[in-house]
């Protein structure tokens, strides 16, 4: 079911990004059809300003160049695909900065669908947690390396934050005020389950970084 519910949540996306597309066609028609009528007439000044502001236009309506939705199509594991796409529309309702990126296709993975769901359900609900109330920004990066998928979640951090990398996988530990803190010691339980799976945690450059490798 939890699978299930992922999938209807990429299909989601991508209706929403076809419905965005028939959109910026009739708009592009709707342009060039205009600037006939300004060129034939020799309205030079009126159709560098109507360009102008189509631009502007035209800009401010691409909501999902920053997360670069379509690198979705990359992923062929459809748990792993959903719980993304599903968080990155999460994220993006909430207007919250994030990008994402996929460049390589990424094959199915070698552990279980419902560990590597639950880890980056996990790891992505702290990184919106987190920039939601401080500010800042996520990257959500998935590569293909020598036979390893690398999945990498990364938000900033304030600069007078003091996140302790021994503390934070301890049940219990947490940054937030009203949060029970169980998040992080129970991906340790998840990765003793699996031969194939790694989270490792770092901070660098003021970013707080969580990378799985599986």
């Amino acid at each position: 079911m939890q699978q299930i519910k992922q999938l209807e949540n990429y299909a989601a996306v991508l209706e929403d990004g076809y419905r965005n597309l028939r959109k910026i066609k009739h708009d592009y028609v709707n342009v060039i059809s205009s600037s006939l009528f300004l060129l034939e007439d020799q309205e030079y000044a009126d159709l560098r300003k109507y360009y102008k502001e189509t631009l502007t236009m035209l800009n401010a309506d691409d909501k999902y160049d920053e997360i670069r939705i379509g690198d979705l199509q990359n992923i062929g594991n459809s748990a792993l695909k959903g719980i993304i796409a599903y968080k990155l529309i999460q994220a993006e309702h909430q207007k919250l900065k994030i990008h994402f990126e996929c460049i390589q296709p990424i094959g199915e993975l070698q552990v279980a669908n419902v560990h590597i769901v639950e880890i980056v359900g996990i790891l992505m609900d702290n990184a919106i947690e987190y920039v939601e109330t401080n500010g800042g920004q996520i990257d959500v990066v998935v590569t293909i390396n020598e036979g390893y998928r690398s999945i990498l979640i990364r938000n900033s951090l304030k600069k007078t934050s003091k996140t302790n990398l021994r503390e934070i996988f301890q049940e219990g530990y947490t940054t937030k005020g009203n949060h029970e803190g169980i998040g992080l010691s129970s991906l340790r339980d998840i990765t003793a389950k699996e031969d194939h799976l790694e989270v490792m945690t770092s901070i660098e450059n003021g970013y707080f970084l969580q990378e799985i490798v599986c």
